[in-house]
């Protein structure tokens, strides 16, 4: 049995060289889904990461980790992004969004922060550990990608253990269930969590 294949249409083919070897059945072992058939298919669908930085700004440059070779093209959900992964506009994006790299066997992409956008409140909550380190009055803030925690430590005067049972939402009635530290629990540190989204 011959260990070659005609994989395309004969007239791709050169006479001189005869059928197309597939490959060394040694190095397909070695490298499975590395063979790319004529015509731009496909043996398998390829794994695509995206990297780069968090922070898209105008000159962030990405790149893709992938068993696939490429050719890839790109895309950002704002701005403008070019065939080569170089952010040229943030034009009109905010908050956050995403790159992405796509070729005929697979894609993928990897979420970012606009440059325009502005740290919203989305939920709260009272303990009496999350401040552990903190004088009263302080607060201690801690940004972690896409998320952002301010922990405060209520002073002496405010703590719920005095009878001042302070709501963690500050009576701005952002939330329903108008969540308070609750004194009994002597839970005087709140911490407020922050999302990254548009002005």
């Amino acid at each position: 049995m011959s260990d070659s294949i005609k994989l395309c249409d004969p007239s791709e083919v050169d006479a001189a060289s005869g059928p197309i070897k597939l490959c060394d059945p040694a190095a397909e072992k070695q490298i499975p889904g590395a063979i790319k058939l004529c015509g731009g298919g496909c043996l398998a669908v390829s794994e695509v990461m995206v990297t780069g930085p968090l922070a898209a700004t105008v000159g962030a440059q990405y790149d893709v980790n992938s068993s696939d070779g490429g050719p890839f093209e790109w895309s950002i959900s704002g701005g403008a992004i070019n065939a080569y992964g170089l952010v040229t506009s943030v034009d009109g994006a905010c908050g956050t969004g995403s790159v992405t790299a796509k070729n005929r066997c697979g894609s993928g992409s990897m979420v970012i922060m606009f440059p325009s956008g502005q740290w919203v409140e989305q939920s709260c909550e009272c303990s009496n550990t999350a401040c552990e380190g903190l004088a009263a009055g302080e607060s201690r803030e801690t940004i972690d990608g896409l998320s952002r925690r301010v922990d405060y430590l209520y002073p002496a005067w405010m703590q719920p253990i005095y009878g001042y049972p302070w709501p963690c939402n500050n009576y701005d009635n952002a939330y329903p269930d108008n969540v308070t530290c609750d004194g009994t629990n002597n839970q005087s540190c709140k911490s407020t969590f922050y999302s990254w989204e548009c002005p």
